[in-house]
């Protein structure tokens, strides 16, 4: 069974699960979306996130940072002040297809469970990996580093979602066109791809 057949079962299976037993958990505000501020090399490159947490109360984001960190939750204020208190937020941001509210919650699931690996930092690529022995795809267990924009990237290719590329488009397949050494793709570049959904978080 292909990746994308079976991701789409089982979030029916899942959906089907949940109507039988209780509510539905929907994701709020900007959770399970991308965001964006510049600050990375003074105000020249962006620095990108997943929206974990998104109510009045609570804002956290799932990142991927240098100097020697590891991908991480964080708080709204670190993710914005990290480098320098004068940075920029430059919105929210999804992929191109439609996502819908379950699709967003799988995100932030994806981005948790990145941050619970606490994967070192990696510059030169968007992500690192082991090859998969036992299939094509590149699983949890398969990454052994990544950067801020192999973050957002990660989770919704994953999921079946296309951001950067063509025909080569989903780092989470190995397969000899997986593009992950994207020295001259950054967070704005990736941006770029994907489709603003607001400029502020309130």
């Amino acid at each position: 069974m292909g990746k994308n057949r079976f991701v789409r079962l089982t979030a029916i299976v899942l959906t089907m699960c949940v109507l039988c037993v209780a509510p539905a958990s929907a994701a709020t505000g900007a959770q399970g979306y991308a965001v964006f501020r510049d600050g990375v090399f003074t105000t020249y490159v962006w620095h990108a996130g997943m929206m974990y947490t998104s109510t009045s109360a609570s804002y956290s984001v799932i990142q991927a940072s240098g100097s020697g960190k590891t991908v991480g939750l964080v708080t709204w204020s670190t993710f914005m002040n990290s480098g320098s208190a004068s940075n920029t937020f430059k919105g929210v941001y999804r992929p191109n297809q439609f996502i819908s509210s379950l699709t967003r919650d799988n995100a932030a699931a994806m981005a948790n469970q990145l941050k619970n690996l606490s994967l070192p930092y990696c510059l030169a690529q968007i992500l690192q990996y082991s090859a998969p022995v036992s299939n094509t795809w590149v699983g949890i267990t398969n990454l052994i580093a990544m950067r801020c924009d192999g973050v957002v990237e990660w989770c919704y290719e994953y999921l079946g979602y296309t951001i950067y590329g063509g025909t080569d488009w989903d780092i989470s397949r190995n397969l000899p066109q997986n593009q992950v050494a994207h020295l001259t793709e950054m967070p704005q570049t990736q941006a770029g791809v994907m489709t603003k959904v607001q400029s502020s978080i309130p």
